[in-house]
């Protein structure tokens, strides 16, 4: 019986597990969808810890983040994706950084943000494939999306693997 209490005592400390996750509506989903398919077709470049990544490496990687919350039953919105997963290093806490053509570099949760209003301005979801655009277009755009002062109420996410 000791041992149940301990693990169960576990599964509460560190998120409990599937059973106590509560899921993305399917909306939610498929604007987490957009969002990285957004990403992994702008062109952009992606600061990671210091490293500059490929928009393609930059979606690998957020995905694999994004399968990490959502195990754990911390993503129920886009915006959850964007504060607890897609805005800052787990492992370091710097924030990730998005630069588009020559346009400056931009925080990746703001410019997602911006992204984020795009697509819901579309439709959610339908909206998807249209103004990612490649290089300077996808950063001037993303600038003027991302300037709404969405980044408000973003925070730090939990620890995960990777960064």
């Amino acid at each position: 019986m000791r041992v149940v209490l301990v693990v169960g005592s576990c599964a509460v400390l560190f998120g409990g597990g599937p059973a106590h996750a509560a899921a993305s509506t399917p909306a939610a989903q498929a604007e987490i969808d957009a969002l990285l398919e957004r990403l992994a077709a702008s062109g952009c470049v992606f600061n990671r810890n210091g490293s500059w990544h490929s928009a393609a490496e930059a979606r690998k990687h957020l995905a694999d983040k994004l399968e990490y919350l959502q195990r754990r039953g911390l993503v129920q919105t886009a915006e959850h994706f964007i504060e607890r997963g897609a805005s800052a290093s787990s492992l370091s806490g710097r924030p990730y950084l998005v630069k588009c053509g020559s346009a400056a570099p931009m925080e990746s949760g703001r410019w997602l943000m911006g992204q984020l209003e795009r697509i819901r301005g579309a439709g959610a979801g339908t909206g998807a494939g249209t103004g990612a655009g490649t290089g300077v277009g996808a950063g001037s755009g993303a600038d003027k999306g991302a300037d709404t002062g969405a980044e408000k109420g973003a925070r730090k996410g939990p620890a995960s693997p990777g960064n």
